[in-house]
């Protein structure tokens, strides 16, 4: 999770990237059907899972940090951006391009 605070402004900023599917939405599910040991190790199924760098990942929903998302994220635009995305690359430009327009 990203947190700033613009130096002409008293509020703060928040953008992540977590497991949200690829549009930048939590997905809850309960997956003790279909795949117990990370329902067990989780206590929830996953947020998000595909191919990375790393070979496949899955990653849990954010839970309380997208509670923080909601509050603190900008007033429009993303605030979130999948951490099972292949690269970041485009999530940390736009982030950057947000935190670029309020100075």
């Amino acid at each position: 999770m990203i947190c700033w605070n613009a130096s002409n402004s008293s509020a703060l900023r928040t953008f992540g990237i977590v497991g949200v599917d690829c549009s930048g939405a939590p997905h809850y599910a309960d997956v003790a059907g279909t795949d117990p040991e990370f329902q067990n190790s989780f206590g929830i199924g996953p947020g998000c899972a595909g191919m990375t760098s790393n070979g496949f990942e899955a990653a849990v929903p954010p839970g309380r940090i997208w509670t923080v998302l909601e509050t603190h994220g900008p007033a429009s635009g993303q605030r979130a951006w999948s951490i099972c995305d292949e690269t970041f690359g485009g999530a940390l430009a736009e982030i950057g391009q947000a935190i670029a327009a309020e100075f």
